[in-house]
């Protein structure tokens, strides 16, 4: 469903032989599902993505 946008294509040409998903392009989509509140940030001018998955705060009582 996505765009896939390889970074590292050495590291993909292992991970699709190593790992037994086989969704790549999908990532984001499914961020999105398992996490909706996942602040993401496509730093272009420095190369960078980052995925910012926060923690829930444990009240203690």
């Amino acid at each position: 469903m996505g765009n896939s946008n390889i970074r590292n294509p050495i590291l993909a040409s292992f991970a699709s032989k190593l790992l037994p998903y086989r969704g790549l392009g999908s990532g984001i989509l499914r961020a999105y599902k398992a996490y909706p509140d996942i602040e993401l940030i496509d730093d272009r001018q420095n190369n960078l993505f980052k995925a910012v998955i926060k923690r829930k705060i444990l009240q203690v009582s």
